[in-house]
């Protein structure tokens, strides 16, 4: 695992039209589990595959620009709608999915600073 800072962070994974797999507070901060899969992706592409990456933020680092996150993540899905990356914040415009409730939510995530603990993890789909 590795230290980013958000610019590096932005430039080395495209994030839109991805998907969030989870968000979880942890004593570091916000912990943010990106689902990086895309079929348009050759390097990650594969449906068989699970392509997970992980980063921490710090508290400080994380805003909510648009209120709309989910309470829980058992049966919510997340994508990636809208990016933009300007004055070393990066704004996540997320769209929320209850597979459950059939609910949906709208959220914009706004993240800065250093991307801590950052993992890239490739493994087969149970």
């Amino acid at each position: 695992m590795t230290d980013r800072s958000i610019q590096d962070f932005v430039s080395t994974f495209n994030l839109h039209d991805r998907g969030i797999d989870r968000l979880d507070r942890t004593s570091d901060g916000l912990r943010v589990t990106f689902d990086l899969f895309h079929c348009d992706d050759p390097q990650r592409d594969d449906e068989r595959m699970a392509y997970l990456l992980t980063a921490t933020f710090a508290d400080h680092a994380v805003d909510l620009a648009e209120r709309g996150l989910p309470e829980t993540f058992v049966h919510v899905d997340g994508e990636i709608l809208d990016t933009a990356f300007a004055d070393g914040v990066l704004r996540l415009g997320i769209s929320w999915w209850d597979y459950q409730t059939q609910e949906t939510a709208w959220c914009v995530l706004l993240l800065s600073g250093t991307a801590r603990n950052v993992k890239e993890t490739v493994k087969p789909l149970a």
